[in-house]
């Protein structure tokens, strides 16, 4: 009786992980066009700069990021994608030797890269996956406001538009042949320094939705 009764366990367990293997192997995404969509945390590495022989840090509260992204997937593996993202920067304060000031102004990053993406099939609908790219990112600054000891100061803001590129790392979990779930790790640099000023730099970790047509 105990033999049969685990022969009859051993035959469901069988047909339940060929079932599961089938439904994984369908969930595997086909090639062709997709486009995305994520959203997440933005958050912003101290920056260093020095004037007049002072050193100073400007260090930034974590933040949000957006984005949307059109692709095309050429095997199951390769793919290439343009993304349009935008994020934000809110500045906290600046400190230098001896003190520091409270900062605060309206930072708007727009961002438009195309990126190469290799994704390692492990199956089971899930992939592991990295990738780089690059491209502009338009900054828009507005009034910069100080407060500190001696009261509140400030100072216009202003646009610029500079070289970024970055990498990213992540997991994709394809939900059918045409949906995927894809949490993801972004580092992204804007060459944006000069004059004594570390470029801008940021980690980016978000979830995203992609879906091929």
């Amino acid at each position: 009786m105990l033999v049969q009764s685990l022969m009859s366990v051993a035959v469901a367990a069988a047909a339940l992980t060929a079932a599961w293997v089938g439904t994984a192997a369908a969930a595997e995404p086909k090639r062709g066009f997709y486009l995305g969509l994520s959203a997440g945390a933005a958050i912003p590495t101290d920056t260093d700069f020095s004037t007049g022989g002072v050193n100073f840090t400007l260090e930034s509260n974590p933040s949000f990021a957006v984005g949307a992204a059109a692709g095309y997937r050429f095997t199951p593996s390769l793919r290439a994608e343009f993304e349009f993202q935008y994020s934000r920067a809110e500045p906290d304060q600046i400190t230098f030797p001896g003190g520091s000031v409270g900062v605060s102004a309206d930072v708007d990053i727009y961002t438009f890269t195309v990126g190469g993406y290799y994704d390692f099939r492990l199956g089971g609908g899930f992939a592991p996956y990295v990738g780089a790219g690059a491209g502009v990112a338009h900054q828009s600054v507005g009034t910069i406001t100080f407060t500190g000891p001696g009261g509140v100061a400030t100072a216009p803001g202003g646009d610029s538009t500079d070289f970024t590129a970055f990498g990213e790392v992540g997991l994709s979990w394809a939900l059918s042949d045409r949906f995927e779930l894809v949490p993801s790790y972004r580092f992204q640099w804007i060459n944006d320094g000069g004059s004594g000023a570390d470029d801008t730099m940021q980690h980016i970790i978000k979830l995203g939705f992609r879906m091929t047509f």
